[in-house]
């Protein structure tokens, strides 16, 4: 799963990624939440700063749930200060990749 605002970065990874795997995508972490919730993705992708929930409280919110907490969370971002990253990778994040990717 892709969640993302930038509707531009959203298509070039649908069709970068799109070719080799099944991708739902999602604008915001609410949106997500919902997606997350009626079917598990393998893995997700976040944007951190979005409106709405962010991809920070997005990952705070799967890793503390019983039901995702197995699922790999990668937050991308263009908050490279490693405050930032320490703050994502406290949350539970997997990974914590900063743009231009």
């Amino acid at each position: 799963m892709i969640v993302e605002d930038n509707t531009d970065l959203q298509d070039f990874l649908l069709h970068s990624l799109g070719e080799r795997y099944k991708i739902t995508s999602a604008g915001d972490g609410n949106e997500a939440w919902e997606l997350i919730s009626k079917q598990a993705p393998d893995l997700i992708l976040s944007d951190v700063m979005m409106p709405g929930m962010d991809g920070f409280r997005l990952c705070e919110k799967i890793k503390s749930t019983f039901e995702t907490a197995h699922i790999p969370v990668i937050l991308l971002t263009s908050l490279s200060q490693k405050t930032k990253q320490l703050e994502g990778l406290g949350l539970g994040a997997d990974d914590y990749m900063t743009k231009p990717v």
